[in-house]
């Protein structure tokens, strides 16, 4: 039987293939922040607790999850918890990925959902500082309807925002009788409707109950927040 040995040179090939992975793969790092504003909300969200870790839950109260496997975003959420909060603990894990899988894609997505600097605009400063001014001892701290809405602040503050709508605003992360019933029992005050952007968005019933039942907040530049309940 012809049994032919590998070439000692293929393995060092190997290496320097993943090397060269690494060197293109972690180019630039610096300039894509946070990295997948999604991924990056969900990623300190995991590292806040071991339920969340193990569920893989996109907000800070499990309320919903993300779009994939919990195990694609352990080793970022475990980085978060070993190194603190910061781009670096994020996406450097998905380099060395990368790298391993000789260039190949992660698990945690470098890509651009919408890249997150971890800085909020002046609107969003004012809607967080409204809704922890007027929290009025409510176990949410804010209610977005979509996780684009969401993910800025959970990023920024790690405070405890969900996404009513999951990825779209069209999920039933939130359904509208677990809305009211957040409502009656105080444990929701503030909701912004930003993200509203799915596919039947203005015929939901949640969105209709939110502008039918709650006060609209005017402040400088924001015209979608609300204040529900007493």
């Amino acid at each position: 039987m012809d049994v032919r040995r590998e070439p000692r040179w293929s393995r060092w090939a190997l290496v320097a293939a993943c090397a060269l992975g690494g060197v293109l793969y972690g180019w630039a790092l610096g300039s894509v922040g946070y990295g997948n504003s999604y991924y990056a909300a969900a990623a300190r969200s995991m590292s806040q607790s071991w339920s969340n870790f193990f569920f893989g839950a996109f907000d800070p109260l499990g309320v919903s999850t993300v779009d994939k496997p919990p195990g694609a975003l352990w080793v970022q959420a475990l980085s978060v918890r070993l190194f603190g909060y910061h781009g670096w603990a994020l996406i450097v894990p998905q380099v060395a990925e990368g790298a391993a899988r000789g260039g190949g894609s992660s698990g945690g997505g470098l890509s651009t959902w919408g890249v997150a600097t971890g800085t909020l605009t002046a609107q969003q400063r004012s809607v967080l500082d409204y809704a922890t001014a007027n929290r009025d001892g409510a176990r949410i701290l804010l209610a977005t309807l979509s996780a684009t809405g969401a993910a800025p602040y959970i990023i920024a503050t790690g405070g405890d925002v969900i996404a009513m709508g999951g990825y779209n605003a069209t999920d039933q992360a939130v359904s509208l009788a677990e809305l009211e019933r957040l409502v009656a029992e105080g444990d929701l005050r503030s909701v912004q409707l930003s993200g509203f952007t799915g596919q039947g968005a203005e015929a939901d019933p949640r969105l209709a109950w939110i502008r039918r039942n709650c006060a609209q907040v005017r402040l400088d530049g924001v015209s979608d927040l609300y204040r529900c309940g007493a």
